[in-house]
């Protein structure tokens, strides 16, 4: 959870993608300015909606090539 990120000062908050786009938390961490990055997410609907919609710094995945995919296509 957030609290226990910020408690240990870590650099990185990592929650699983199962609990949604958790845009307050993620803006919590960003107001300490650290970074938000979701896993593992390797279902294609998911990462696309991860990459485009969530504001996470980035995700981790089993499936790099799709991920890769959907980031340059947003460019």
């Amino acid at each position: 959870d957030t609290v226990k990120a910020l408690q240990v000062n870590a650099s990185i908050w990592a929650p699983s993608w199962t609990k949604g786009h958790q845009d307050e938390e993620v803006n919590a961490i960003h107001a300490k300015n650290k970074k938000a990055i979701v896993w593992t997410v390797d279902v294609p609907d998911k990462i696309k909606e991860c990459m485009y919609e969530a504001k996470f710094d980035g995700l981790c995945t089993n499936r790099p090539t799709m991920a890769a995919y959907y980031y340059y296509a947003k460019q």
